[in-house]
């Protein structure tokens, strides 16, 4: 459903909407947060600096305030993309509602293209909790995401971070793994999102995740990368961190590149 209605007038439940949430997004925002924000954000613009708590709060009441599931595609149509944290309001609109689920993986289509920030992919990511209802499917979504052309980088890392969040377990471990595997990258942020997987992965599976570091095919950064957050982690023993430190310098001893 289009937002706009024939006589090309914008609903009236939007602009009470868009004029609340412009208010909203004013009274929270913080200078001094937008500036701690942008340190961690480097490029992103326009971020007024409203903590992701509040956000979040703020979607919710949107959510009740939007009509039905057309009202939400007709909220994405028309949704302002002018701040940081106007994306990320959408994101989590998409989370909170009650979409069905085919209507669901339509709304996360429109939405994935306005990523442009790790924090909005991110948080993105853990707030559609729902999602995954059918693990299969979702799977099956993912890999198609992981799949797609490498400028498309916030699509792929929306799979990888979807993966590590919901699917490191006894059923989808190999799955993973060998994902990690397979996806080729030179994007920052993708290779950085496969080597925290595959850190997770360890933290739940040490022995099969030590076993495909010693035979996987990764590039050298992400592998370089990988064994750095497994020994930056508090739950792995110093003893660990050690033999995973050796497969890192066994390999170094062998492969100058991948």
């Amino acid at each position: 459903m289009k937002g706009i209605n024939k006589e090309g007038n914008v609903p009236e439940w939007y602009r009470k909407i868009e004029e609340e949430t412009k208010t909203a997004l004013q009274e929270l925002s913080d200078e001094s947060y937008a500036a701690f924000s942008s340190n961690l954000l480097p490029g992103v613009k326009n971020i007024l600096g409203v903590r992701l708590p509040m956000l979040r709060k703020l979607a919710k009441t949107l959510v009740k305030k939007i009509p039905g599931e057309d009202g939400i595609f007709q909220y994405l149509e028309l949704a302002k993309d002018q701040s940081f944290e106007e994306i990320m309001l959408q994101g989590f609109v998409i989370g909170y509602s009650d979409l069905t689920d085919d209507r669901m993986y339509k709304a996360v289509e429109v939405f994935l293209p306005r990523i442009d920030n790790w924090s909005v992919c991110d948080s993105f990511c853990t707030t559609i909790k729902r999602f995954p209802k059918d693990r299969k499917r979702c799977f099956a979504f993912l890999l198609d995401c992981l799949g797609r052309a490498e400028e498309r980088t916030y699509d792929r890392r929306f799979a990888i971070v979807m993966m590590l969040l919901y699917y490191i377990d006894e059923e989808y471990i190999e799955c993973v793994l060998k994902a990690m595997e397979q996806v080729s990258s030179n994007q920052y942020y993708v290779n950085m999102a496969r080597a925290w997987g595959i850190s997770m992965c360890y933290i739940k599976y040490p022995e099969r995740t030590t076993a495909f570091l010693s035979a996987a095919k990764l590039d050298d950064f992400t592998y370089r990368l990988s064994i750095r957050k497994i020994c930056e982690s508090t739950v792995v023993s110093k003893e660990a961190k050690e033999e995973v430190k050796k497969l890192y310098r066994s390999r170094s001893k062998t492969v100058n590149t991948v």
